[in-house]
């Protein structure tokens, strides 16, 4: 599976809904990239990015991660 880079700007979006928004670049560029540089099989799927984030640690990344996994897959119309 191919993933294309993130930056900060990509996750504006998520500002409003988290801890400390001015602290995204650092921890998405300097803490959580670093931390599954070299990891042979990182996880491919929200719910394993989750399941493998620390909340403690990255507070924001786990934010970022967990609002997407409450999202409807469909909707529907009645």
């Amino acid at each position: 599976m191919c993933f294309s880079p993130v930056s900060a700007s990509d996750l504006e979006w998520f500002n409003d809904d988290l801890p400390s928004p001015q602290s995204l670049p650092a921890e998405l560029h300097f803490i959580w990239q670093a931390r599954w540089k070299g990891v042979p099989n990182p996880p491919t799927t929200l719910q394993g990015s989750v399941a493998h984030c620390d909340s403690q640690l990255y507070p924001i990344i786990y934010t970022v991660l967990s609002i997407p996994c409450v999202f409807p897959v469909t909707s529907c119309e009645c």
